[in-house]
């Protein structure tokens, strides 16, 4: 059974982004470490498409000491219609370092989208870029059900994963009905609160 942690900042007005989403600084040096250290804790870190397009994040482990030799956790876009830029980081970084022996700097980035994506012209596309790309069936809305994210971390023997966000994807795990098994589907929640307003926000 996967253990499922559901993680974002937010400030004192509880608000996650600026207006129309875009990018506030809520975290410190001490809470990204944290957040370093949390993702080597588990086997996997989740992330929307729309966090990606609007941050470009690394996702890794790189302010955590060099010595500990950590390999970092494997990265899970949930992208519907395969809107992921070849151009992202985690792609590029990743086909950088694959061919380097002994390098565990960089994950190979899982990208969920729905079935009808599936051998499209923009698959193969994100495919030849170096994605791993998952075919699901979509939720009523047209998202990836956090049902079936669970089904894939089973199958691909995901033991625990960290959800970092954005406001829907944190939106629809804190609303997600139990698992299969009769059990919640988030275990932990960590909540990071800057000493700030926001105001007008997501």
């Amino acid at each position: 059974r996967p253990y499922l942690t559901l993680t974002w900042a937010q400030s004192l007005d509880a608000k996650i982004a600026g207006p129309r989403g875009a990018r506030v600084i809520l975290s410190g040096k001490e809470s990204m470490e944290m957040t370093h250290w949390m993702r080597a804790m588990h086997h996997g870190i989740v992330i929307g498409v729309n966090t990606l397009l609007l941050d470009n994040p690394r996702l890794q482990v790189n302010l955590l000491p060099p010595a500990l030799n950590l390999s970092p956790p494997a990265i899970f876009i949930l992208d519907p219609n395969l809107r992921t830029p070849t151009s992202a980081r985690i792609l590029t970084e990743w086909t950088t370092h694959m061919h380097i022996p002994g390098q565990t700097t960089a994950a190979r980035p899982t990208i969920l989208c729905g079935a009808h994506m599936v051998w499209t012209a923009r698959y193969r596309e994100l495919e030849a870029a170096g994605a791993a790309i998952f075919g699901m069936q979509l939720d009523k809305n047209g998202h990836i059900p956090p049902q079936g994210l669970v089904s894939i971390f089973t199958s691909l023997g995901i033991r625990s994963a960290m959800i970092e966000g954005g406001s829907r994807v944190i939106s629809s795990f804190l609303h997600a009905p139990k698992r299969e098994d009769g059990s919640a589907m988030i275990d932990s929640v960590v909540v990071t609160v800057a000493p700030m307003f926001i105001g007008d926000g997501v």
